[in-house]
C-alpha cells in the first residue's frame, strides 16, 4: 500500500454498520494527494460525502427523508451541481430515483411505485452533457429495463427492455449503452440500430458488473465476482480492464470478497489514469489503470460506488 500524507478534518459522525449506533467523534482523514476533480459516494451513515480534490475540502449532504441509499451508485452531474441517487424509506416503498443539490436540499423525485406493489428503481447515472439520467427499473432483485429521463423529470423513455440488475454506462455521443447480464458477459447496445454485441464472455459461475467506459472510451473496466453458490470459497473480486472492442482483457487487481460490505464498485478518474474503488474495510481507494499504487484515500467507512468528475 502506498504511504501518503493525510490532510485531517475533524467532524462529528454517526457511525452505522447496518444499523444506527451512538454518536461518536471520529477523526476524518482524506488523502488528497495529487488527485483532481470532485468525487461523491454514499457512506455507511446513509449520507453522501463529496470530496473536492482541487480545493482540498470535504462536505456531506443528506438524502431526502434520511433515506437509505442504494449502494450501486450515486452520480455527480457533469457540472458538479447535482447528485442523482436511489433511496428508500418507510414513506415511499421501493428504491426511488432522486436528484438533489450538492449544497444540500432541492430534492426532485423521478419515480414512484404506483401498482400497489413495491417497485424498485436503481443505479442512476448522468450522461456526458447532463441532459439525461439513465436508471434501471426493478433493478433490486429481478432486473428490469433501462429508462432515461431529463433532469426536470420530463421525457421519461424506455431505452431497452432487457432484465438488468446493475447500472449501465452510456457513451459520450449517446449512441451506445454498455451493459452486463447476471450470466453471459459484457455487451454493448447500439441504440440507433437496436443491435446488441457481446464484447466478452463470462463463465456462468461468475458475475460481471459495474462496466464503465474510460473517459476517452478506448477502454472498459468492470468487476468480475467469484462466489456464486455453486463455487467453492475463497470468494473474490477481480477488477478487469479491456479494450473497448473486448480485446486484450487483463486483471489489474484481485481482492478477497470477505473484506467488503455488499459489492465492490469502480469508476474511472477524469483523466483516465486511475480507478476509484470502495475497498477493504469499506473505504475508498484509487489504483492506477495498470494495477500499481493501490492507495487509500478515506478512513471513515464508505460502502458504495464512487462517482468522479473533473
Amino acid at each position: 500500500m502506498k504511504k501518503s500524507t493525510f490532510v485531517t478534518i475533524v467532524i462529528v459522525l454517526m457511525l452505522f454498520s447496518c444499523q444506527k449506533s451512538e454518536n461518536k467523534e471520529v477523526k476524518v482523514e482524506i488523502n488528497y494527494g495529487n488527485l483532481s476533480g470532485k468525487m461523491a459516494f454514499s457512506d455507511n451513515r446513509y449520507k453522501i460525502t463529496i470530496i473536492d480534490f482541487d480545493s482540498k475540502s470535504i462536505s456531506e449532504v443528506t438524502p431526502k427523508d434520511n433515506a437509505i441509499i442504494w449502494n450501486g451508485t450515486v452520480s455527480l452531474s457533469p457540472d458538479g451541481e447535482r447528485i442523482a441517487y436511489a433511496g428508500i424509506t418507510k414513506d415511499y416503498p421501493g428504491y426511488q430515483i432522486f436528484t438533489m443539490s450538492c449544497m444540500g436540499g432541492d430534492y426532485k423525485q423521478f419515480t414512484k411505485s404506483i401498482s400497489g406493489n413495491t417497485e424498485h428503481y436503481t443505479s442512476p447515472i448522468w450522461n456526458s452533457d447532463g441532459s439525461k439520467i439513465y436508471y434501471i427499473e426493478a433493478g433490486f432483485i429481478i432486473g428490469g429495463p433501462v429508462y432515461s429521463i431529463s433532469p426536470n423529470g420530463e421525457n421519461n423513455t424506455k431505452i431497452v427492455d432487457y432484465g438488468l440488475l446493475d447500472r449501465v454506462d452510456i457513451s459520450k455521443n449517446g449512441e451506445h449503452l454498455l451493459m452486463g447480464f447476471t450470466q453471459g458477459g459484457i455487451y454493448i447496445y447500439d441504440m440507433q440500430n437496436k443491435s446488441l454485441e457481446k464484447l466478452v464472455s463470462i463463465d456462468p459461475t461468475y458475475y460481471g458488473y459495474c462496466h464503465v467506459f474510460s473517459p476517452d472510451e478506448t477502454k472498459i473496466a468492470y468487476v468480475l465476482r467469484h462466489g456464486n453458490i455453486d463455487r467453492n470459497p475463497p470468494y473474490y473480486f477481480k477488477i478487469m480492464i479491456m479494450n473497448a472492442d473486448g480485446t486484450d482483457e487483463k486483471t489489474i487487481l484481485t481482492l478477497n470478497e470477505n473484506l467488503y460490505f455488499g459489492k465492490l464498485f469502480i469508476t474511472w478518474s477524469p483523466d483516465g489514469t486511475k480507478l476509484a474503488i470502495n475497498g477493504s474495510e469499506n473505504n475508498i481507494y484509487t489504483i492506477n489503470a495498470d494495477g500499481t499504487e493501490l492507495t487509500q484515500i478515506t478512513n471513515f467507512g464508505c460502502y458504495a460506488a464512487p462517482s468522479w468528475i473533473k
